[in-house]
C-alpha cells in the first residue's frame, strides 16, 4: 500500500501535463523587399503603367516576394501562426526606418 501512495503523485503529475492545452506560438516575421511600390502606383493608388507593362526594376523585388510568400504558406500549412510585417526597402517618400 506504502508503494501505490509513493507512485500516485507521480502518475497526477503525469496526467495533468498530458490535460494541458499546448500554447501555441506567434511567429513575427518582417519581410524586406525592394518592391518600389510608390513607383508603380500613384497616391490615389492607380497603376502607373499600361495593362500590357511591367517595368524591369519591379521583377526582382516581385520575385523574392513570391518565393517568401510560398514558404510562408508552407509554414502556414504546418501549423504555425504567423503574423507577416512585409517592408518596401525602396521607397521614395519614406526611409527604412520610418
Amino acid at each position: 500500500m506504502k508503494k501505490i501512495f509513493s507512485v500516485l503523485p507521480v502518475v497526477f503529475f503525469c496526467i495533468a501535463l498530458q490535460a494541458q492545452q499546448p500554447t501555441t506560438v506567434k511567429h513575427r516575421i518582417a519581410l524586406f523587399a525592394p518592391l518600389y511600390l510608390d513607383s508603380a502606383f500613384d497616391a490615389t493608388g492607380t497603376y502607373r503603367y499600361g495593362k500590357n507593362e511591367f517595368p524591369d526594376f519591379i521583377s526582382p523585388g516581385l520575385e523574392f516576394y513570391e518565393g517568401a510568400q510560398l514558404a510562408l504558406d508552407s509554414m502556414r500549412n504546418d501549423g504555425k501562426e504567423l503574423e507577416v510585417y512585409v517592408y518596401d526597402t525602396r521607397s521614395a517618400t519614406q526611409t527604412l526606418a520610418q
